[in-house]
């Protein structure tokens, strides 16, 4: 019964696989610079295993139980690899949207502080007009960089400078 039934499922499975494996190369191509390189080798790997499992199910008197554990397996590791995609995908997307926060905030505070020190220029120490030119480079610094770690540490020097400066 149970070979009867993996002869049966046999094709559906290896369908099934492929359009996990398809799914899974559309999203990793999709969001390439999100994803680790790695992910493709894996699911390079899950393609090799349905093909196997298809060359399988071609040969004169095929080992159907093994076509279906292939495709099965095929299938279960495109789920899994797809899913780590996603996750990996989200979490750059949180990163960066944390890095365009901070920095919207180091530039508001420190056109902020540049007003306050403009306008009571005559009363400023020079320590505080030095510390807002390191807020300031700082900040030019996180809206030219590319990597979004780096943004997010050079806005968040840039808020803390040009909070020093208006405390000074």
């Amino acid at each position: 019964a149970g070979l009867m039934a993996a002869r049966r499922d046999a094709p559906g499975e290896i369908a099934a696989a492929q359009a996990d494996v398809d799914r899974a190369w559309e999203y990793l191509n999709r969001y390439d610079e999100d994803i680790r390189d790695s992910l493709e080798d894996e699911l390079r790997a899950a393609e090799t295993l349905n093909e196997s499992a298809r060359d399988e199910l071609e040969q004169e008197q095929p080992d159907y139980l093994r076509v279906v554990k292939l495709a099965r397996e095929a299938n279960a590791a495109a789920d899994r690899i797809l899913a780590q995609a996603r996750d990996e995908h989200e979490t750059a997307e949180r990163l960066r949207a944390k890095a365009a926060s901070a920095l919207r905030d180091a530039q508001a505070k420190v056109a902020m502080v540049g007003r306050f020190i403009q306008v009571r220029h005559p009363f400023v120490r020079d320590a505080a007009r030095n510390t807002l030119v390191e807020a300031r480079e700082a900040l030019q610094q996180a809206e030219v960089v590319t990597d979004v770690n780096a943004r997010i540490t050079l806005a968040a020097r840039a808020e803390a400078a040009a909070d020093e400066a208006y405390s000074l």
